[in-house]
């Protein structure tokens, strides 16, 4: 056993990560700015007992890309069907509703959707300011994520 290896996993994650980004600065450079704030606004905001809900509408033949989730969360792919690239995969996924997955701390997503597709994701909280929710649970970057992480390893020392 090599006591020196570097397990590579976390590594190309990061790297697939950054290519998402990539592809959201590519993105943002369309002129997409009203169809994104129509998108946003159609997203639905759902809270029960300690349970915080988003729900994401994404027309058909229509791509996006989310921002870096700060912990673990439920997926559920209600209806559609949606192309899935995330850091934590070889490749990008096609995926047919309904569908159930978790995605870990740090993850970053880019979707295209083959169908209008309704997409939600899941937290556990006790805030219902629905304004606050982005910020709560997500970043914009993966450098942000990564000093993020770094604050909560310092607030542990």
């Amino acid at each position: 056993m090599n006591l020196l290896a570097i397990d590579p996993k976390p590594v190309v994650a990061a790297q697939r990560r950054r290519r998402i980004e990539d592809l959201e600065q590519k993105m943002l450079g369309l002129d997409s700015g009203a169809m994104t704030q129509e998108l946003l606004n159609q997203t639905k905001h759902h809270f029960c007992e300690g349970v915080y809900a988003r729900e994401f509408f994404l027309p058909k033949d229509h791509a996006c890309t989310g921002r870096v989730h700060k912990t673990a969360c439920f997926n559920i792919l209600l209806e559609g069907k949606i192309t899935l690239a995330m850091g934590s995969t070889e490749e990008p996924q096609t995926i047919e509703a309904p569908q159930f997955f978790v995605s870990e701390a740090g993850e970053k997503k880019a979707l295209y959707a083959h169908e209008d597709s309704v997409f939600i994701t899941f937290h556990a909280t006790e805030v219902t300011d629905e304004d606050k929710m982005m910020d709560l649970f997500t970043v914009p970057t993966v450098k942000a994520f990564e000093r993020y992480r770094r604050e909560l390893l310092e607030d542990k020392t």
